[in-house]
């Protein structure tokens, strides 16, 4: 069943609902468009909220299309009329106007309906919506609720920009640090964009990480396509759960997931660290204790093999000299690890 609506049709079903003329066929087309997503439902609000706000604009037919323009932005609310309107009607505001007398049904009334719905979408061309950025200090995670009603989990660090609202096109986030997403399915697609890849979804959930030279994309449920930043969809590999792949700037490389609990252990406050390179291990520390932990450069060529279960910043630290032969100087910010 189709649930997207183009915006002329959602113009000619708002103007038949608030005057009363739906057919049943109609009634139960708008009806699902507005069941099928939380954008659908949250647009319809906005816009009827909008309509009661909004006294109709009188104009006779005749009338200049710049001046018939001018009253169509007259009638809306002051403080929803954006800041870049023209004063001036291009090519598709008079066609608006043109339209609105060549169809009875609309009326004046009806191309404020039209105005209306084109402002919310569009903002002329642009996305009307704002970009939005949250971003999650040292030693905290965080989660959030977007407007389409998926999840997502920030690791300590990250830092998540998302649009106020999303279009019925697209839903497009972009990701620096790591987290773990919840996606709800609905007509449009969702990517999550890093720095290295573009990780396509619809209706799953997985985890990104991206805090060194490339990305890693872990699935949970459902299905991923991942694929280098600037590549196109055909060099997309698709992801099935439990399985993982790491995505530089140029390839994408599938991985052995031994302990997939692992991955993200850090929903549960705890640390894994399985062979990893000591310089992001301190780099993981530092983003989860919130403190400075510096090393010897000699300290960097070591791995790390360590498991902790929410123990307290000065037992790890404790704990990681042990490991590679060192010993932890406490200083003024954190902890140094030198050479014995």
């Amino acid at each position: 069943m189709k649930h997207h609506l183009s915006t002329e049709e959602l113009c000619e079903l708002f103007a038949k609902w608030q005057q009363h003329r739906l057919s049943s066929a109609e009634e139960t087309r708008l009806k699902t468009w507005r069941a099928a997503t939380r954008e659908h439902e949250d647009e319809w609000q906005q816009l009827t909220a909008l309509w009661q706000s909004a006294a109709p604009p009188e104009a006779p037919n005749g009338t200049p299309k710049d001046f018939q323009w001018q009253k169509l932005l007259e009638a809306l609310p002051a403080a929803e009329a954006p800041r870049t309107v023209s004063r001036k009607p291009g090519r598709w505001q008079q066609r608006l106007v043109e339209v609105m007398h060549a169809r009875p049904v609309w009326a004046f009334a009806g191309a404020a309906i039209i105005l209306l719905i084109v402002l919310l979408r569009f903002d002329f061309g642009r996305e009307s919506q704002a970009w939005k950025s949250v971003a999650v200090s040292h030693g905290e995670r965080q989660q959030m609720l977007l407007a389409d009603g998926s999840i997502v989990e920030l690791n300590a660090g990250s830092t998540l920009k998302y649009p106020g609202r999303f279009s019925t096109e697209k839903r497009e986030v972009e990701l620096e640090g790591e987290a773990f997403f919840e996606f709800q399915s609905a007509s449009a697609p969702f990517e999550v964009k890093t720095i290295h890849a573009r990780v396509r979804v619809l209706g799953t959930s997985f985890n990104v990480r991206t805090w060194e030279n490339a990305t890693q994309v872990f699935v949970k449920t459902g299905r991923v396509g991942i694929a280098p930043k600037q590549s196109s969809t055909e060099n997309e590999i698709f992801l099935t759960p439990g399985l993982a792949a790491i995505c530089d700037t140029v390839a994408v490389l599938l991985t052995r997931v031994p302990a997939p609990q692992e991955i993200m252990a850090w929903r549960e406050g705890r640390l894994v660290f399985r062979d990893r390179p000591l310089p992001e291990v301190l780099a993981e520390l530092q983003r989860h204790f919130a403190i400075s932990i510096q090393a010897d450069d000699r300290l960097m060529r070591h791995n790390i093999t360590a498991q902790f279960a929410q123990e307290p910043a000065a037992d790890v630290i404790a704990a990681i000299p042990i490991a590679i032969h060192a010993r932890a100087e406490a200083t003024t910010t954190g902890y140094w690890l030198r050479e014995k």
